[in-house]
Order: structure tokens, then C-alpha cells, then sequence
């Protein structure tokens, strides 16, 4: 079988390349580049045609989902096979999503079933993993003074410019009425785990607010879905003070190291047991990071409704303890207080936190167990036999 990978940059691609290189009955191409616009890059669609053509391409595989190698994919009468690592990937909003080629892996269940309703003819739920590289990267800074914490997290705050609704909200862009209402729901929102209520209460006069305040409008080559961006940017902003309130509560008595892009706001600025320590890459420093930490935080973005994150499953393969909050597909996959630890609130979160601070071998078990789990099952190598045979039962041989 002659496979196509098309590359655009994705942190873990190279992982994926490998594995598929070593997948017995499988020869792999590869083609990589940024699109210039994702349903018509000619330089683009003309070197894929002429690999599908030269190679005789049985189907094309990617990170996300892109229109071109999908419109490229259905002209060839080849599948199209996207494995999706981002919620919400508004490259699967495209009217292209309806092609009978696509097989769209996601991770996240729920919203594998939006993309159904939309009418992508196989959209499966499939949990993303983690690979070698970042397991190695870690063994390798095992012990280095300059990455050791007590607990750390590594990502964004949220609360830059593209969180529309808190630019919207500083700004005095929405009604007094709309304000409001977004005000309560969001901190009822920030205390509900495992389930996302967003679309349910945002009526539609709500919705035509926040999309006209927050200029939400894809344009013509896609299917419009109002109200998924308008739950979508309430839930980066429900995202954001969610983290804001976990540093702010844990350091008032424990100390944090912060990897991040964001600067902190006002609200943290005086705390003295937060460190701001930058960015780290990720296929070096994070792994360093997650392997020295005695605890890492996972703290899910609200528009991920049930899946597992890949952050999780990074933590994991570098053999660090993970401390997440609730979500239903984690608590499907990994057994909690054995593998990994959950939270169901921000009280709960410091006291495990301060818990497992305290109790360092039971810590090191957990984080044993989990590493195991991953490197046993959620590798690359584990998974595409799997995800290939949804596409082709028939084998790959």
C-alpha cells in the first residue's frame, strides 16, 4: 500500500511520519507545506496530484483536516484520512467535509458527532497519542536543576487578542443585558466539569450579539455554524479565567512555575509563588519540563467537550504525574488515583495538589503507571494499525 502524508508543521508530525515509515505493507511519501489557502494552493495541488499519479497514492493522511488534500483526495477516488488534534479545527467547518473520501479521526466524541451532523460521510472518535520523541526528550533531561518545580504548567492563558469575547467585554462592546448574562453562565460554566452547557443557553438574540461584536463570520466556503463560534469564544474566555483562578489558588500557598507566551494579568502580578518562566519547544524543553515537575497541570480548554488532550498524554510519555481537571474521556481511558490524578474544583485541586506534594511515592507510582499506559497503547506505532484498519478493512497488505 502507497500512503501520502502531507506535513504543514504539526508538533508531533514527524513522530507520525516515522511510525507510518515502519508500518509493514505500507511505502510512505511525504509532502509538506504551509497552504497559502486551504481550498486552493495551485503549487500545492499540482505536487500532490503528481505524487497520487507517479506513486500510484492508495490514500492521503494528515494532522487536521485541510479542503485541498480532501478535494485533491476525491477527484483520485482515494480516501482522505484527517486525524484531528485541535477543538474546535475550523478547517472541518469547510463545505468539502460532506466528500464521500474523508475518514475524519477525532478526538474529541462530541464533537466526532457534530462533524456527522454536518455530513462528513466517517467521522470517528479516536484518542490522539503521544510518541517516542517526546519519551526520549524526556529521559534525556531527567534531573537537570534549570527545569525542576513543584508544579508547573505549560501553555497559554488565553487572554490575548484572539479571545474576542474578553477583548468584547474590556472593551464595553457588548450590552449591559449581554454582559451580564455571559458574566453569570461563564462562572456557572467554570464550575461544571466534564460537560459543556454553552449551546444550550446561548439564545439566538445572544448569539447574533457575540458574533457581530466578535466580527464571527467564516466565509462562504464553509458551513456556518453561529452558534458553535459563539460557544466557541465563550469557552476560550471560561478557559482563561479558569486558569487565571487555579494559579491564583494554588499560590497562595504552594509555588507554580508558569511556561507560557502570556504575560500575567494584573489579577496575578503580585504573587510572589508564581514564576514566569517563558516558553519552552516542544519536542525539547517540554518534555524536560513535564519529567522534572513533581506535578504538571492539564487544564482543558472548554471547547474540548470530552476528549482526551494531547497535553495529557505528553505529560504521560515523559513519565511526569498529571493533575487534570474532570473530563469524561479521560476518565474512560485512564484509571484516576492510579495512572493519573483528576479535580472537580478549584478546592479540590489544591488539595490534591498539596496532597500529592506530601506523599512522594504514591506520586511516583502514579506517574510510573501512567507512563506505562501511554507507551503501551497511545504511541503512534499502537495506534495507526488500528485507525488504518477503520479505512481499509480489507488490510493494508
Amino acid at each position: 500500500m502507497n500512503l501520502l502524508f502531507y506535513g504543514w508543521g504539526a508538533n508531533n508530525e514527524q513522530d507520525l511520519i516515522d511510525a507510518l515509515t515502519e508500518l509493514p505493507g505500507v511505502t510512505l511519501f511525504t509532502y509538506k507545506k504551509e497552504l497559502t489557502d486551504y481550498h486552493a494552493d495551485s503549487e500545492a495541488a499540482y505536487a500532490i496530484v503528481q505524487l497520487i499519479h507517479k506513486h500510484g497514492i492508495d490514500g492521503l493522511i494528515s494532522y487536521d483536516y485541510y479542503p485541498l488534500p480532501s478535494m485533491l483526495c476525491e477527484l483520485n477516488h482515494i480516501p482522505y484520512i484527517s486525524w484531528v488534534y485541535d477543538c474546535p479545527q475550523y478547517g472541518t467547518y469547510s463545505k468539502t467535509i460532506t466528500n464521500s473520501c474523508n475518514h475524519v479521526f477525532n478526538f474529541d466524541r462530541i464533537f466526532a458527532g457534530r462533524l456527522s451532523e454536518y455530513g462528513c460521510p466517517h467521522s470517528i472518535y479516536f484518542p490522539l497519542c503521544s510518541g517516542a520523541r517526546i519519551a526520549k526528550a524526556a529521559k534525556r533531561h531527567i534531573g537537570e536543576e534549570k527545569y525542576r518545580a513543584d508544579i508547573s504548567l505549560v501553555g497559554g492563558l488565553y487572554i490575548e487578542g484572539k479571545n474576542r469575547i474578553r477583548a468584547g467585554l474590556l472593551e464595553g462592546r457588548f450590552s449591559e443585558r449581554t454582559k451580564g448574562f455571559l458574566n453569570g453562565i461563564m462562572a456557572a460554566q467554570e464550575k461544571v466539569y466534564g460537560y459543556n452547557f454553552l449551546r444550550e443557553v446561548l439564545d439566538e438574540t445572544l448569539v447574533e450579539e457575540i458574533t457581530e461584536v466578535c466580527e464571527l463570520k467564516l466565509s462562504d466556503m464553509y458551513i456556518q455554524d453561529p452558534l458553535g463560534l459563539a460557544a466557541d469564544a465563550v469557552g476560550m474566555e471560561v478557559s482563561a479565567r479558569e486558569r487565571i483562578d487555579a494559579l491564583d489558588i494554588l499560590s497562595e500557598g504552594l509555588d507554580v512555575d508558569l511556561y507560557t507566551y502570556s504575560e500575567l494579568p494584573e489579577r496575578l502580578r503580585e504573587k510572589k509563588r508564581i514564576r514566569l518562566r517563558g516558553t519552552v519547544s516542544y519536542a525539547d524543553g517540554m518534555p524536560a519540563v513535564f519529567a522534572n515537575s513533581r506535578i504538571n497541570l492539564n487544564i482543558t480548554s472548554k471547547t474540548i467537550e470530552h476528549g482526551i488532550p494531547l497535553r495529557v498524554m505528553d505529560i504521560l510519555a515523559s513519565g511526569g504525574f498529571c493533575l487534570t481537571n474532570y473530563q469524561q474521556g479521560v476518565a474512560e481511558l485512564f484509571e484516576d488515583g492510579e495512572e493519573l490524578v483528576m479535580y472537580t474544583s478549584m478546592e479540590d485541586l489544591y488539595r490534591k495538589a498539596d496532597y500529592y506534594l506530601k506523599h512522594e511515592e504514591e506520586r511516583a507510582m502514579i506517574a510510573k503507571k501512567g507512563h506505562e499506559k501511554v507507551m503501551a497503547q497511545f504511541l503512534p506505532e499502537k495506534q495507526l494499525p488500528v485507525l488504518l484498519e477503520k479505512v481499509f478493512p480489507e488490510g493494508i497488505l
